[in-house]
């Protein structure tokens, strides 16, 4: 049948999200933010099969956001979250509506987008929390993520999209997007194919936005040059074909690291967030690749910690060989502290571990 070999892309594209990024983990409970739009209804579903296809072990609840808006909420979303194993929450969240409007600079502009975004994600993390569940799974896919780097590069002139799992260390919550790597053509004919009762909008600014304007300027780039629709998702996947404009950095005997101002979201590298502020280094190999990168946080005048690491194993060593060698002579003693290695690796590199768990050395 059609259907199944469409939403059979969908399943591809979560096995390949969740083997590229580790998205679910043994005894994971989900929070599926679901709006009742396709994305996340074929996110629900597809869950549902790929759950038990992967054999995968984590529960998942369907949470519907009340933002108060005057559409009110979609009819046959308990019943559709139920025909996928999935109990459906109302998280009432109607001081959204009242906020955005009290910022609306008047009536001819639309609600605002990005503090819309923001509240959105404090409300579901704050249902997350109540339910007892440590991830939440958005329906961003391919499509949004490609959208989001072009109007970065627009409006903040950044090369950033979002992350495909992104944790939040002071709320303990972790965002997921398991079809980051599914096409929105998919999820459309999906949609239609399983017959979801797709909600129409429910947002006044919907199909008003900047984002609706370059979705639009990309349909016709893509009927122009149609090539650069998969160029540009090929661009996000890749960071070894980043290139831009970087100062000379500090050598390594097997390569160099470059201080960069921007954080991992300008990078598109695969990156855990540091806890706090902290130095990002791309690192070079000696032929002059870029092989990944690492965080060097100062938590005071005598601890620093490294994390975010993304290296091959040798030039791993050597850069944390170098930033040791480095802080020895800023200041005596130092204790440097070691995050996002294998217990193994870091007592290899000579780090002990401490009463509360973290691995350190003093230099």
């Amino acid at each position: 049948m059609p259907a199944v070999r469409t939403i059979r892309k969908i399943l591809a594209a979560i096995r390949k999200a969740d083997e590229t990024f580790n998205l679910f983990e043994k005894g994971d409970k989900i929070a599926i933010g679901f709006s009742g739009g396709k994305d996340s209804m074929a996110l629900l579903a597809a869950l549902e099969r790929y759950k038990h296809f992967a054999k995968k072990d984590f529960d998942y609840v369907a949470v519907y956001l009340d933002l108060g808006f005057p559409s009110g909420r979609p009819p046959y979303l308990e019943e559709f979250a139920a025909s996928y194993r999935a109990k459906l929450i109302i998280k009432d969240a109607r001081f959204v509506y009242d906020a955005l409007t009290a910022h609306r600079k008047d009536e001819s502009h639309h609600l605002p987008c990005s503090l819309c975004s923001r509240m959105k994600k404090a409300a579901i993390c704050e249902a997350a929390h109540e339910l007892g569940c440590r991830k939440v799974a958005f329906a961003h896919h391919l499509d949004d993520a490609v959208e989001t780097f072009v109007m970065n590069l627009f409006h903040g002139g950044m090369a950033a999209t979002f992350s495909p799992k992104m944790e939040l260390t002071r709320s303990g919550i972790t965002f997921i997007r398991p079809l980051v790597f599914a096409r929105e053509k998919d999820i459309s004919r999906t949609a239609k194919e399983e017959g979801f009762p797709v909600a129409g909008k429910l947002c006044p600014a919907d199909g008003f936005t900047e984002r609706q304007k370059v979705k639009e300027f990309l349909k016709d780039v893509y009927e122009d040059f149609p090539q650069s629709e998969h160029n540009l998702a090929l661009a996000l996947l890749d960071y070894r074909r980043l290139a831009l404009f970087f100062e000379q950095g500090e050598s390594l005997p097997h390569g160099r690291l470059e201080a960069v101002s921007t954080p991992q979201r300008a990078l598109l590298l695969p990156y855990k967030p540091p806890r706090g502020t902290g130095d990002t280094y791309l690192v070079y190999d000696d032929k002059g690749k870029l092989a990944g990168q690492l965080t060097l946080e100062m938590l005071d005048a005598h601890r620093y910690a490294i994390r975010g690491i993304h290296l091959p194993q040798e030039l791993r060593k050597e850069a944390i060989a170098h930033f040791e060698a480095v802080l020895r002579q800023k200041t005596s003693p130092m204790t440097l502290m070691l995050f996002g290695l294998r217990r193994e690796e870091k007592e290899a590199l000579g780090y002990k571990e401490g009463p509360r768990g973290f691995y350190k050395r003093l230099i």
